[in-house]
């Protein structure tokens, strides 16, 4: 089970989308559907064609209820960002961006709405280089482009195709053992009682499980379960449910409120990493009151910046929040923090730890260090980390920036690499000291970028074998070494082939076209007008062009006996054979016989010889030729 949400600017038509998805209409309130805008939370539910539902959650766009908006997508697992395809991106489409990004989403499709009502097909060039260019960097930085219309159906059946692949790709929700729900929606049902919302988090629920609800300090009991409109007796992490709770008024709960098993005190204090947007109207000075957004609850903290007196925009820092009203959350969770007024977002956070006792001497380099450690996470992480950033690693780029002693390392190398997280590119010894490291998903990156390049390559240059080392060098930034390696990989790998330095795609083959035909027929009559003493170089690449020209150099077709003297290969042949044959009946060959038997002059006549010369098949002696003793079976 999953649960998706919707993000983009007010009137985009992401509520539209929503209902011409899944027939529900996500804007419940009367005043919503007064105004045909979206003000509060609206959910609905879509199964996909594997049978797997869906649940989604649709956010309100208007830059009033961004408050709105961040109760709804604390919780989701992926996102459907919408853009008006008339528009383009608007104010309320990069705060929404910004959001997500900062929550650390994995995974998100950018949906084009609207696209029956644009008439230029151009222009979707235009607006997909545009998203392009506002989302890079961000985790929609790869994420497909589709194109839709609610109204006609246009691109919805591609849509539910590309949702079902994102979430078959991303990682499940976690199962920590230890259930919380987030409260987005609480009221009251005659003849059930009170009923709340949300998405199930962190571990599983089942009727007549007695709950509580933090934030309130009270005690109910599970009294039945539904989801997606269906009664379900237990249900799971990332789950979208409704819960029917006995013993507790719906007065007595509101949203934010969190669900759990087990009773918790809840937070006044904690340490977090936090990062500011770069548009920030100003700095995050020490001691500024701010709004905490955490999945669907809103707090009022203090800011206490630790190392500095402000953080500016940007830029990040490691910070206490003290609130006023206890925060129930864990370390890890991701948080969103806004100015109250004027009401601006300013960036997100990660919480490094909870329930945090006093506060910090904020200058001192050991707390810095040890909010650092922590920060840093798991050693899965950390080589996770080193992978996205050094693309291609080994070992020792690992040890660099651990705390771990080499055995963690070495054990949590073979683990990773066991379960496909990394590939091992190398093995030099049976340490994984010297070896070489790529993550699974950068491998999949690169072999698609060699992939492109080699495409747009061989239509630029049909008749050049592939790219060069060099090449392919100033592409990937790697040094030349390393760069080699990888091809040699991708040529093990069947992505690619190889012929001499250069590479080129498994299925490509050089061919003439019809121009290049015509000037090949253009070279063989000229050189038929003189066959053994055929005009310079410079003169036939004036008939060919360097491309062609080299092309038929490397498919042996002509050969380049010195600088300016070329020959084509059946001339060459026949001047091959005369020779073999005087040297088998003569044992000598002079430089006026070759010029005599051919009829041209000096300077063809030594260009062949001293090319024979150069490749071992004759030696001079004098004024003669004679055979290479290393090479007499050619005779």
């Amino acid at each position: 089970m999953r649960v998706i949400g919707t993000a983009g600017h007010v009137d985009h038509g992401k509520s539209t989308l929503v209902k011409a998805l899944t027939g529900i209409d996500p804007d419940r309130l009367r005043e919503e559907k007064a105004r045909e805008m979206t003000i509060d939370l609206g959910f609905a539910y879509l199964t996909l064609p594997d049978g797997q539902t869906v649940g989604i959650v649709d956010v309100p766009g208007h830059k009033d209820f961004i408050e709105n908006m961040l109760a709804g997508v604390g919780a989701i697992s992926s996102v459907i960002f919408v853009v008006d395809a008339n528009e383009g991106f608007m104010p309320q489409t990069r705060e929404h961006l910004h959001i997500l990004d900062q929550l650390n989403l994995e995974s998100g499709l950018i949906v084009l709405t609207k696209c029956d009502l644009v008439s230029n097909p151009d222009w979707f060039d235009l607006l997909i280089d545009e998203i392009r260019e506002e989302v890079h960097g961000t985790f929609l930085s790869d994420a497909p482009i589709l194109k839709v219309s609610a109204k006609t159906g246009e691109g919805l059946d591609g849509l539910v195709k590309n949702i079902a692949e994102i979430l078959n790709t991303s990682k499940p929700p976690g199962d920590s053992g230890k259930p919380r729900l987030s409260i987005d929606r609480v009221f009251a049902l005659h003849g059930f009682g009170t009923v709340v919302t949300g998405t199930l988090l962190d571990g599983r629920i089942k009727s007549g499980d007695e709950v509580f609800i933090l934030g309130e300090g009270k005690r109910g009991r599970i009294r039945g379960l539904q989801s997606h409109n269906k009664k379900v007796d237990e249900v799971f992490p990332g789950s979208r449910i409704a819960i029917n709770i006995s013993g507790l008024e719906a007065s007595e709960i509101k949203r934010g409120d969190l669900l759990q098993k087990e009773p918790e005190a809840g937070s006044t204090r904690i340490d977090a990493w936090i990062q500011l947007l770069n548009n920030l109207s100003r700095p995050l000075k020490h001691n500024d009151q701010v709004k905490v957004f955490h999945l669907a609850s809103e707090h009022i903290g203090r800011i206490r910046i630790l190392g500095a007196d402000e953080i500016a925009q940007g830029m990040g820092g490691y910070v206490q929040i003290e609130f006023e009203s206890p925060l129930f959350a864990r370390k890890d969770d991701r948080f969103i923090i806004r100015f109250p007024s004027p009401s601006e977002t300013i960036g997100g956070g990660k919480i490094l730890q909870t329930n945090v006792r006093k506060r910090y001497k904020r200058f001192s380099p050991d707390i810095l260090e040890m909010l650092s450690i922590i920060r840093r996470g798991s050693l899965d992480d950390k080589i996770i980390e080193v992978g996205k950033k050094k693309i291609i690693f080994n070992k020792n780029d690992i040890d660099e920036i651990s705390s771990f002693t080499q055995n963690q390392v070495k054990q949590t190398l073979s683990e990773l690499v066991d379960t496909g997280s990394i590939i091992k590119l190398s093995i030099l010894d049976n340490h994984l000291q010297n070896d070489l490291f790529i993550l699974n998903s950068q491998l999949k990156k690169l072999i698609e970028q060699v992939r492109a390049y080699l495409e747009q390559y061989h239509a630029k240059y049909p008749l050049r074998f592939g790219a060069t080392l060099d090449e392919f060098q100033r592409l990937l930034k790697f040094d030349k070494s390393t760069t080699n390696f990888l091809l040699n990989e991708l040529v093990k790998r069947d992505i690619c082939k190889a012929k001499g330095n250069r590479y080129s795609l498994p299925n490509f083959s050089m061919k003439l076209s019809f121009e290049d035909q015509n000037k090949l027929n253009f070279l063989n009559k000229t050189i038929d007008k003189s066959r053994f003493s055929p005009p310079g170089k410079s003169d036939l690449i004036s008939i060919t062009g360097h491309e062609l020209f080299d092309f038929l150099v490397i498919n042996g077709d002509i050969i380049q006996l010195s600088n300016d003297v070329i020959v084509r290969k059946s001339e060459f042949d026949e001047m091959f054979e005369f020779t073999k044959k005087t040297l088998k009946e003569n044992g000598k060959i002079t430089v006026s016989e070759f010029r005599d038997a051919f009829h041209n002059s000096r300077k063809y006549a030594l260009a062949f010889l001293e090319y024979l010369d150069e490749m071992k098949v004759t030696k001079r002696e004098g004024d003669y030729r004679i055979l290479n003793s290393i090479n007499k079976e050619q005779a």
